[in-house]
C-alpha cells in the first residue's frame, strides 16, 4: 500500500468560527500535496486514492468545553474530541474514496494557540 500522509501545525493562534475548519496552515509534511490551506473555512484533506484513513489532532485551546468534530465532504461526522482541558488529543478514523475530502471543525468559536502543542496528522492505513 502506497503511503498518503500528511502533518500540517498552526503558525499562528487562529479563532475560527463556529462549525469552520481549522486552517492548520504551516506543512510539516504532505506525500500527495492532499492540503488545501487559506483561511478559515478552506482547510481540507482530499484524499488522493480510496481507503480508510485516521486523522488524529493535537490541540491546544485558550479555553475548554469544546468538541472538534470530523467533517467529510462539507458534513458534521465523527467526534474528533471533546475537550474539557485547555490542551487535548484526538483520532477517528473514516472511509473515503478519491476526492472525498476531510476537516477539523470546532464547534463553537474558540482560541487554537499556535504551539508545538497544536497540529494535525493524517494517514491512510489500508
Amino acid at each position: 500500500t502506497e503511503l498518503i500522509a500528511a502533518g500540517y501545525s498552526l503558525s499562528a493562534n487562529k479563532t475560527p468560527a463556529a462549525n469552520a475548519a481549522l486552517d492548520f496552515d504551516s506543512k510539516l509534511y504532505d506525500t500527495h500535496n492532499a492540503v488545501t490551506t487559506g483561511g478559515s473555512g478552506v482547510w481540507k484533506f482530499t484524499a488522493p486514492s480510496p481507503g480508510i484513513y485516521e486523522m488524529c489532532v493535537n490541540a491546544a485551546l485558550s479555553s475548554g468545553n469544546q468538541t472538534l468534530d470530523m467533517y467529510k465532504n462539507g458534513v458534521q461526522g465523527k467526534v474528533l474530541m471533546s475537550v474539557s482541558t485547555t490542551v487535548t488529543s484526538g483520532c477517528a478514523s473514516i472511509s473515503l474514496i478519491a476526492g472525498d475530502y476531510i476537516s477539523a471543525n470546532p464547534d463553537g468559536s474558540v482560541t487554537f494557540t499556535a504551539t508545538k502543542n497544536t497540529n494535525i496528522y493524517i494517514k491512510r492505513l489500508k
